[in-house]
C-alpha cells in the first residue's frame, strides 16, 4: 500500500520504492485506495509516469467503482486503454453484487482481471482476530473463517454467471482451498503473514499482529503452506500496509488493522516456513507478474533485466538503521532475521 497522494506521512512513492528495493522487489503493485482514489486516467498516470530506467516500477491496481464507494463503476475502459490490467476496490469490496458482476463482464471484454479480496467482516463487523479459543480467552470479538468462504463463494458464483474468471487475493483459511477449484478462479494469492504466523501471535495483544486477513489457526497456516508447495497458490503477497504509531500504539481493540510487510517478506518465509527457496522466489516474482500482466525478462546476454542479490543465510536486524519505510508497524520490528537482501539492480 502506498498512501501517496493523501496520506504521504505513512508512505509516499519515494519511500515505497526504497522499502521495496530493501525487500528485494524491483516492481510492485499499488492498491487503488489512495486519496484521491485511482479511478481515472490522471491518477493512474500519476504512478506510471515514474516508471523509467533505474526506478522501482509502480503498477497501479485501479478501483472497480468510483471512489471505491460501490455505487458506480469507475472509468474501466479508459483506464484499461491507459494500460491498467488489474481492478480492485481494495482489501474488501463494499459495493452491491450488480457492480461486481458488471466489473467482471467488463474485465472479460478487456482481457483484464478483477482482483477480489474476500471480506472477513460479513458475519461480525466488530471482529478483531480469528474466532477461536484464543479470541475467547482474550475477550476479543472473533472473525469466523466461514465469513471468508461465504465471500469467496459469492464471487465465484458471480464470475461463473458472467462466464469469466478473476484473481482471488489473500485467502487465509484451509476451507477456502476446498472451494477455489472452480475455473472461475484465474489465480490465487496468500499473504506471507498467514504463512508465517497464526492467531497465537495475538496472545500478547501486540497490535502489529492485527492484520487483514486475520491470522488464523495453526492448521490453516500449515494447509496454506502445502498449497504454496503444490502450486495451488499462484503468488505470495507482502500485504504491505504501513500505518503511523498513533493508530497502532493503543489498545488492541482500538488499533487499526494492518502491518508493514514489504521489507521482511523474504526473511520471514526463509525463517518461518519450509517452502523451498526456488518456490519462494517464484511466488514473489513470476506469480504476481503473471497475474498483473507484467513482463519478467529471462536472464540472457544483451537483455535488460532486473536482478535481486540476496544471501539466504545472512542475519540482520530490522530496526531504524535498516528500515526504509516511513512506518514501523511490523511484527518483525526489532527482531533478528535470517535471509538478507543485499541489493537490487534495475
Amino acid at each position: 500500500m502506498c498512501w501517496d497522494p493523501g496520506h504521504e506521512y505513512r508512505e509516499d512513492k519515494d519511500s515505497l520504492k526504497a522499502a521495496a528495493a530493501n525487500g528485494g522487489f524491483t516492481k510492485v503493485f499499488v492498491w487503488s485506495n489512495t486519496d484521491p482514489i485511482i479511478d481515472n486516467k490522471a491518477q493512474y498516470q500519476y504512478y506510471t509516469n515514474d516508471n523509467g530506467p533505474g526506478n522501482v516500477g509502480l503498477y497501479p491496481i485501479c478501483s472497480i467503482t468510483k471512489k471505491t464507494e460501490g455505487k458506480e463503476l469507475a472509468e474501466l475502459i479508459d483506464l484499461h486503454q491507459s494500460g491498467a490490467l488489474l481492478f480492485s476496490d481494495g482489501l474488501t469490496f463494499n459495493g452491491p453484487i450488480k457492480e461486481l458482476r458488471k466489473a467482471m463482464e467488463y474485465s472479460k471484454s478487456m482481457k483484464a482481471k478483477v482482483l477480489y479480496a474476500p471480506s472477513p467482516f460479513d458475519i461480525n463487523p466488530e471482529g478483531q482476530i480469528h474466532e477461536s479459543d484464543i479470541s475467547i480467552s482474550l475477550g476479543l470479538p472473533g472473525l469466523p473463517g466461514v465469513s471468508e468462504t461465504m465471500s469467496i463463494q459469492k464471487a465465484i458464483s458471480i464470475a461463473e454467471y458472467a462466464e469469466t474468471d478473476f484473481v482471488l487475493h489473500n485467502i487465509s483459511t484451509k476451507y477456502a482451498l476446498d472451494i477455489v477449484k472452480s475455473s472461475a478462479v484465474f489465480a490465487l494469492g496468500v499473504s506471507y503473514f498467514n504463512l508465517c504466523k497464526d492467531v497465537r501471535s495475538c496472545s500478547d495483544f501486540d497490535a502489529n499482529h492485527k492484520v487483514i486477513p486475520p491470522l488464523r489457526d495453526e492448521d490453516d497456516k500449515k494447509e496454506l503452506v502445502k498449497a504454496v508447495k503444490s502450486n495451488q497458490i499462484t503468488y505470495i503477497s507482502s500485504n504491505h500496509y504501513p500505518l503511523e504509531n498513533d493508530v497502532k500504539d493503543m489498545e488492541f481493540g482500538l488499533a487499526s488493522f494492518g502491518a508493514s510487510g514489504i521489507e521482511t517478506v523474504f526473511s520471514a518465509l526463509i525463517m518461518d516456513t519450509d517452502i523451498e527457496l526456488e518456490s519462494i522466489i517464484s511466488k514473489l516474482t513470476y506469480g504476481p507478474a503473471s497475474v498483473g500482466g507484467v513482463s519478467v525478462e529471462s536472464i540472457k546476454e544483451d537483455a535488460a533485466v532486473n536482478l535481486t542479490i540476496f544471501d539466504p543465510k545472512a542475519k540482520w536486524i530490522y530496526n531504524d538503521k535498516t528500515c526504509q519505510s516511513k512506518c514501523r508497524n511490523s511484527p518483525f520490528y526489532g527482531k533478528e532475521l535470517t535471509g538478507k537482501i543485499l541489493g537490487v539492480v534495475i
